[in-house]
């Protein structure tokens, strides 16, 4: 528990943020990978499913080095990827 009004508020706007981006990832569960490309970006979808990138949280809790990682990906387009 906080003593002070100040470490309240950070305290309570560190779980905010925390309870946002969990809600967010819950969320982005529910978008398919193939979402990335849409605009026709020419990612390598099959790819990344075929490495176990299902869906946008997924990509959201890797991270560029990671999907960099995987045969067929780039560095950039792992940025790319990550941007999108």
């Amino acid at each position: 528990m906080c003593n002070y009004a100040d470490t309240c508020e950070d305290e309570i706007s560190a779980l905010a943020e925390e309870l946002v981006r969990y809600d967010a990832l819950k969320a982005l569960e529910n978008v398919p990978v193939e979402e990335l490309n849409r605009d026709k970006s020419g990612f390598r979808i099959k790819t990344l499913k075929d490495n176990g990138y299902l869906n946008i949280a997924d990509i959201e809790k890797a991270s560029a080095s990671d999907l960099s990682n995987i045969s067929g990906i780039s560095p950039e387009a792992a940025s790319m990827i990550k941007k999108a």
